[in-house]
């Protein structure tokens, strides 16, 4: 999960596990690079670009989140590249990728969908949990809404089903921005 020397100097995250505790090594590594390129005094537009590539099937959706809020507020680009399955979480990391720099592999898919959640413990612990719950899908909801091309009618529609998208479909809805021709666009 952690990105290799080579990976680290050139700015390659990879995630190809679930979404989980390990992925806030990444958050760290967003704020790390944006603060050196912040006192290095390197102007936005010439910084080097953090890249992370995708092939998981999901997780944890408190983790998604946290990368998810330093991928937007980086000021040095986050590209996102799905490279086979970007699914649930890792499907609203893909999403969250600076715009423009959104890229999938040519036979890639993406499943976006409303989540699940186990719920434990004593009545009124379940009922609170619950609460939270809704809120972290209303707010999936409308950063997907935000992000995407899928129109609101159309994710309320949809977002009780498992929702596949293929690489075409990715651009179409606006998940991503380009289908890669070249491996060369995501170096």
């Amino acid at each position: 999960m952690v990105a290799d020397w080579k990976g680290y100097k050139s700015r390659c995250l990879y995630i190809f596990d679930d979404i989980d505790d390990r992925v806030m090594l990444y958050v760290k590594n967003i704020i790390q690079w944006n603060r050196e390129d912040e006192e290095a005094g390197i102007p936005v537009e010439q910084r080097t670009p953090i890249t992370l590539f995708i092939n998981s099937y999901g997780g944890d959706v408190s983790v998604c989140y946290a990368l998810v809020s330093a991928m937007r507020l980086s000021k040095t680009i986050v590209r996102t590249v799905n490279v086979s399955v970007a699914c649930s979480a890792a499907g609203i990391i893909l999403l969250s990728g600076t715009p423009r720099y959104r890229y999938c592999f040519p036979m890639s898919f993406c499943l976006l969908h409303q989540g699940s959640r186990t719920l434990g413990g004593t009545a009124s612990q379940v009922e609170s949990q619950q609460n939270n719950y809704k809120k972290m899908i209303k707010v999936m909801e409308e950063h997907i809404l935000e992000n995407t091309k899928i129109e609101p009618k159309e994710w309320t529609k949809i977002k009780t089903k498992e929702n596949y998208y293929w690489p075409e479909q990715q651009v179409e809805k606006g998940i991503v921005d380009n289908i890669c021709s070249s491996i060369d666009e995501v170096l």
